[in-house]
């Protein structure tokens, strides 16, 4: 029998040794507004005189910057390198499948601290190629057939395509979930796994319940949905070999009116971890925001229509259990800072209307949160103080734009 799956929206999707714990307690300032100055854009006719390093399509957050601020861009189908004011340097890849070749559906890209570039190319199969600082390939992993990837995901039940960050050759973060229609598990509960991959060694750093996405089978008839609002887990690589990683739902709490969330630092290396305490104003989730779920589609298909139906209703449960928004619902980090991003959101005519950022700064040296600030569009990449994003210019192309951020952001 051919198998029926529906598409249900999912919302804000987007897409440990001995412990010190450093309480930060603070008056809860208004955030910060026009936190950016434009600085330059580049990438079309009138600020690039080669034609190979004309932006086509570049999508969000497929930039990244180095360490020397070059600015990696993937588009059509290469890397197009520019330095820190925009000028050309070099292009590497291209179209195919064999080394340094690229397909097309390609992840968003990641840069290590030490400069290693991962492009992670999904289809089937999918690979994740590394590159050097020099640009050169460094290796071409495929992610069905590598022995420990394999390993990983049969064991632990994952999806194929879990989210991969190379550290070096041999050496990697993988982060996924369980959340597939093989598993249906008795019990409906699923999990999110944070792993660190070492020379052929398996370290689980965290295993959380997943408490954003939600599956019902009905027969041969599988349907998959889920809210962002509940929170989900996130990691981010910081220099000196730390990986912090924090659970939006598990590791926030709210008391007295005043939410609490923890981010957990743990060296790579040592294994040596150190949690930071911050607090935030917790949102209420309203009945409204609740309510929205009662419809969740129509279908021709019975069977279907009553898959949507017990969706809607394992995610408005999750939303009253849960009882209060996520703190946040991604991390990025700019070296030693590490940044908080929720999504704003309002009501109007009982749809949501995206409404901006609202972004907490965190010193991860001095162990406390420094700033909170509003920006209008989600970042594609942030570096040594600067903002990059996908733009367009007055005629229409795309361009990469480069924003100054002001230093209060960072608490100086």
């Amino acid at each position: 029998m051919k198998m029926f799956r529906i598409l249900v929206i999912v919302l804000l999707l987007f897409f440990n040794c001995s412990k010190d714990v450093d309480v930060q307690t603070f008056e809860m300032e208004p955030p910060l507004t026009d936190v950016l100055t434009f600085e330059l854009s580049f990438g079309d006719e009138n600020t690039i005189d080669k034609d190979e390093f004309l932006l086509a399509r570049p999508r969000s957050r497929r930039i990244v910057v180095n360490q020397n601020e070059d600015i990696y861009v993937y588009d059509e189908y290469k890397i197009k390198v520019y330095d820190k004011n925009g000028n050309p340097k070099t292009i590497f890849g291209r179209m195919g499948n064999g080394p340094g070749e690229f397909r097309g559906i390609v992840r968003p890209l990641k840069i290590s601290p030490e400069g290693i570039l991962s492009v992670y190319d999904r289809g089937f199969p999918s690979y994740i190629s590394l590159f050097s600082p020099e640009h050169k390939l460094i290796a071409k992993r495929s992610i069905e057939n590598n022995e420990i990837f394999k390993s990983i995901r049969d064991s632990y039940k994952l999806e194929r395509d879990p989210e991969l960050y190379a550290l070096g050759e041999n050496e990697f973060i993988l982060m996924g979930n369980d959340v597939q229609e093989e598993n249906n598990p008795q019990d409906d509960v699923y999990y999110e796994y944070l792993f660190h991959l070492n020379q052929g060694d398996v370290n689980l750093i965290t295993k959380q319940r997943n408490v954003f996405t939600f599956i019902s089978i009905i027969g041969n008839a599988f349907s998959r949905g889920g809210t962002g609002f509940t929170g989900r887990l996130n990691y981010t690589i910081l220099p000196n070999r730390r990986l912090l990683y924090s659970h939006a739902a598990h590791d926030a709490s709210v008391e007295n009116g005043i939410g609490t969330a923890v981010l957990h630092i743990v060296s790579l290396d040592t294994g040596e971890m150190n949690d930071i305490q911050f607090t935030y104003e917790p949102r209420e989730i309203t009945d409204s925001e609740i309510e929205i779920y009662d419809y969740m589609g129509e279908s021709k298909s019975v069977i279907m229509q009553h898959n949507s139906e017990i969706l809607a209703r394992k995610i408005k449960s999750a939303l009253q259990e849960a009882g209060y928004h996520a703190p946040f619902h991604s991390i990025i980090s700019d070296r030693n800072f590490v940044f908080l991003i929720y999504n704003k959101l309002f009501l109007k005519d009982n749809q949501f209307l995206r409404n901006g950022y609202l972004i907490y700064c965190i010193d991860t040296i001095k162990q406390k949160q420094v700033s909170s600030f509003l920006l209008e569009e989600l970042p594609d990449f942030i570096y040594n103080g600067y903002l990059y994003n996908i733009g367009e210019s007055t005629e229409g192309f795309a361009v990469i734009e480069k924003y100054k951020i002001d230093p209060a952001v960072y608490g100086k």
